[in-house]
């Protein structure tokens, strides 16, 4: 008889919201176990609180990864982003589109860790070629010890290559081989790819992944995956529908969107590139502790007094005293209490702004035209919250409410009538990882407990 697989899931700088460690049963006996605090798999091995038994046992993690692009165009803002979404250097451009080389070195070295990988694009096929490069000399001058992914313009892929002669670089096909078109899988495969391998050298995973036959996908990756199921169905099982998911971690908040999200009106028009069907983001200076003061930053002071109930100072100082002091938990009622449900609302709010497109009225010879950027959530119907800062208040719906249309924002395109799901029992990382071993199972589990 087939031994039973476990799924491990390792997130070893999340802090505990609730019980330490939580354990989940499926219909069909497969063993989940998640690691919440600040200990990762390795320390629970050692210390006895968890063993593996022999069977197949498969895991995920979101901890050891980071790419960093250039994103280089004619105008003169800042377009260089880190891997969580946030700004690392202003303009590193000259008029020519090409990165300037002083400039670049600064940038890769701009983090403490280094950089994980590069990704190098630039140019659909068969235009311009000049960027990408200069940009690959520049990076070759260097002798880099990280990967090299180059995913730009077809034509100069290879010679790109050779010029990164002696780096570690892959070649995927052109992420926008044509203006409007987007074609990312491969690329995100071979990111993916080399984020795992990156992975189990991260500390405490090396012992654990010697008991697993493989760490399958990112924690990110694997709840997309589950929420692709939950919404889309599997076989004869339906799902549930166009949804959004918020998960408010204590250094990022992801927001994900299962729905097709283009115009609904005749006398609306969409700009820019479409967006994937499937969608997530990562809001990096969005959090409840190592980046509280992002959440500060983005709503001010005022309006955290206003929703905790506290002095405008008094907020400042909480929220200064939870970057510095990235443990505290809350008790059930006091002023951090009060700070964690204003900061947790915010942060969702936050974060749904951002993810959701926009839409702005204009004037044509024809008459009242509408123009939307980015995706439409305002049919979407259900709205999942996952994460510890939300799944362990008491206040939960109301902190997810705020995911919702806001009529003091009517240009920001979020979910108008959403009903609030709830991931109680935190699950969805775990059945993305089980939904490449039974779907079925996975989907049927999920509807079941995410209510």
């Amino acid at each position: 008889m087939r031994a039973m697989p476990v799924f491990v899931d390792s997130i070893p700088y999340r802090r505990a919201f609730g019980n330490r460690f939580s354990l989940f049963f499926s219909r069909k006996q497969c063993l989940f176990f998640a690691s919440r605090g600040a200990v990762s798999i390795g320390a629970c091995l050692r210390a006895g609180v968890l063993r593996l038994p022999d069977s197949d046992a498969v895991g995920q993690s979101g901890k050891g990864g980071g790419i960093q692009t250039f994103a280089p165009d004619i105008r003169a803002m800042p377009t260089v982003r880190d891997d969580t979404g946030q700004h690392i250097l202003g303009d590193v451009r000259e008029p020519g589109r090409q990165c300037v080389g002083k400039r670049l070195a600064p940038l890769l070295k701009s983090q403490p860790d280094g950089v994980k990988e590069q990704l190098l694009v630039g140019g659909t096929d068969g235009g311009n070629t000049a960027c990408i490069l200069h940009n690959a000399n520049m990076l070759a001058a260097m002798q880099p010890d990280f990967p090299i992914i180059v995913a730009g313009n077809r034509s100069a892929a290879r010679q790109c290559e050779r010029i990164l002669a002696g780096c570690r670089v892959r070649v995927c096909e052109n992420v926008m081989p044509k203006f409007g078109l987007l074609k990312t899988e491969q690329t995100q495969a071979a990111i993916r790819e080399i984020f795992l391998s990156r992975i189990i050298q991260a500390k405490g995973l090396d012992r654990a992944a010697e008991r697993m036959n493989d760490i399958l996908m990112p924690t990110p990756a694997a709840v997309l995956k589950a929420l692709e199921l939950l919404s889309g169905g599997f076989g004869g099982e339906p799902g549930i529908g166009e949804l959004a998911a918020v998960d408010v971690g204590g250094a990022t908040t992801d927001v994900y969107s299962i729905c097709e999200g283009m115009p609904r009106q005749m006398n609306t028009v969409y700009k820019g590139l479409p967006e994937p069907y499937a969608k997530r983001t990562v809001e990096g200076d969005i959090g409840m502790r190592y980046s509280v003061l992002g959440i500060l930053d983005a709503v001010g002071a005022r309006r955290l007094a206003e929703l905790s109930g506290l002095p405008e100072q008094r907020v400042q100082t909480l929220c200064r005293m939870l970057s510095e002091q990235t443990e505290l938990v809350p008790d059930c009622d006091g002023e951090l209490a009060q700070l964690d449900h204003a900061l947790a609302c915010m942060a969702v709010s936050t974060a749904a702004k951002r993810h959701a497109g926009t839409i702005e009225e204009t004037y044509t010879l024809l008459g009242q035209t509408f123009v939307q950027a980015g995706k439409d959530l305002t049919a979407v119907r259900r709205v999942v919250a996952t994460g510890g800062s939300l799944i362990h208040s008491p206040r939960v719906r109301e902190i997810a409410s705020y995911f919702c249309y806001d009529p003091a924002d009517p240009a920001s395109l979020r979910p108008k009538n959403a009903e609030i799901l709830i991931d109680s029992s935190y699950i969805l990382a775990a059945m993305g990882l089980l939904s490449t071993h039974d779907p079925l199972a996975a989907l049927q589990i999920m509807k079941r407990m995410i209510r």
